[in-house]
């Protein structure tokens, strides 16, 4: 630990210490300025390429399984999917080794490496000082290792320790921070191993020694094609079983959002998955859509259902001037929650709950929707800053549970409900319309 005002000189320290490399690279004809920077180049190439082969493998796994589009990228097993990732960037590291080395050479390509990190360091110096560690201390000792490793090129042993230990803060710190992203975003985006990319090609440091052996005694860089080869497989192989171990099953249930809507146009089962599972498509005929009774944010796919026999929210209008309107909502079946949703936004709004406290909210951006929890039997009294003009307001009264709904069947023991709150709901809508 250090202070945050240290993060400018430690991150100065990396970028000076990879230019001393690239000089002593230079110096020793191991390579050239421009073919360090070039090398670099590709190198960001190389990780936005890995981006997109990452993205195209959730892709394709999404062929195999549709239903992810909704409940992943994370997986309840997902280290094999993950391997695919780090075994993709692997292989597209690999590709990019074999191009740069022959015309850049093995300290070329590590320089660049370096390179990369030293400016991802200053970067962040300004912008993230907390994170700017990662990469300054990483770009420091590579710059320091492939220096010492160049300059005792002459001796074999000497050469490869310092070009180990110049290695071992990028494994520290920047293999754990590989793959702790996916724990953050999956393989979804790219973004791991992305991340992966770029420390696999700063490690590349611990080639050096004996590639500028190779160079010296005039011998050409053996060939190495078998490595991307083998990656692109295991990918391939691991993708495969991640698709095996991640199917639904009764130990490990997939998610399945469906719920009951009924207002003033009829009655309806809706989802807002975007590939619901077999079971729950079968409730559906709609592609999304926004329902404006529905109480939730997102469009939502529907299909017909059988009306429930039980009265509706009721929403009574106190009072109405030219900016304000008080109403009392009551659910008169006892449902424990009262969504109310204006067709524009208001300013503010106070809630007072029957024998509770007021509660008011007034966010600079304005309410879209008030969710009220946990409503006492006799309601609860809304008093909403409309502005002038007429507002309509969709009223509805949320209760868990399906099982009493005409026509519902109970889900096979593969599925369970959604985790989102509007899930397994009995949502009764009505609409007031308030005057100007």
């Amino acid at each position: 630990m250090y202070p945050s005002w240290l993060a400018w000189p430690v991150a100065t320290l990396g970028a000076v210490a990879v230019v001393a490399a690239v000089l002593v690279a230079r110096r020793c004809e191991a390579t050239t300025v421009p073919h360090v920077l070039g090398a670099a180049v590709l190198l960001l190439v190389a990780a936005v390429a890995t981006v997109l082969a990452s993205v195209g493998l959730w892709q394709a796994l999404l062929a195999v399984h549709p239903v992810w589009a909704d409940t992943g990228p994370f997986l309840h097993r997902p280290v094999p999917v993950q391997a695919a990732a780090v075994a993709l960037a692997v292989a597209v590291t690999a590709l990019w080794w074999l191009a740069v080395r022959r015309w850049a050479g093995t300290a070329g390509a590590a320089t660049a490496g370096a390179l990369v990190l030293a400016v991802l360091g200053l970067v962040t110096a300004a912008t993230v000082p907390g994170a700017s560690y990662l990469f300054a201390w990483p770009a420091a000792a590579a710059g320091v290792g492939l220096a010492a490793a160049l300059a005792l090129r002459g001796r074999p042993v000497g050469a490869t320790a310092a070009a180990t230990l110049g290695a071992v803060p990028v494994a520290a710190l920047l293999v754990p921070l590989g793959w702790d992203l996916f724990v953050l975003s999956g393989v979804s985006d790219g973004v791991p191993a992305a991340a992966l990319v770029l420390t696999a090609a700063a490690l590349t440091l611990v080639l050096v020694p004996e590639g500028v052996r190779r160079a010296a005694a005039g011998d050409r860089p053996g060939r190495a094609w078998p490595v991307p080869v083998a990656a692109v497989l295991a990918a391939v192989v691991l993708a495969g079983v991640g698709a095996a171990l991640n199917g639904p099953s009764a130990e490990r249930p997939q998610a399945s959002h469906l719920s009951f809507l009924q207002d003033d146009e009829g009655a309806r089962w809706v989802s807002n998955q975007t590939v619901p599972a077999p079971w729950t498509a079968r409730y559906l005929d709609t592609p999304a859509r926004e329902v404006p009774a529905w109480p939730g944010p997102d469009e939502v796919r529907t299909g017909p259902a059988q009306p429930l026999a039980a009265p509706g929210p009721r929403a009574e209008i106190l009072n109405r001037t030219a900016d304000r309107a008080v109403l009392r909502v009551t659910s008169p079946r006892g449902a424990p929650g009262i969504t109310l949703r204006p067709d524009r936004t208001v300013t503010a709004a106070t809630v007072t709950p029957a024998g509770r406290p007021a509660v008011s909210a007034a966010p600079a951006d304005g309410l879209t929707e008030i969710r009220l929890h946990a409503v006492p039997a006799a309601g609860a009294v809304v008093e909403l800053v409309t502005g002038p003009g007429p507002l309509g307001v969709a009223v509805a009264d949320l209760s868990p549970g399906l099982n009493r709904v005409p026509g519902f069947v109970p889900r096979p023991p593969e599925l369970r409900g959604a985790p989102d709150p509007t899930s397994d709901q009995v949502v009764l809508a009505t609409r007031v319309e308030l005057s100007g």
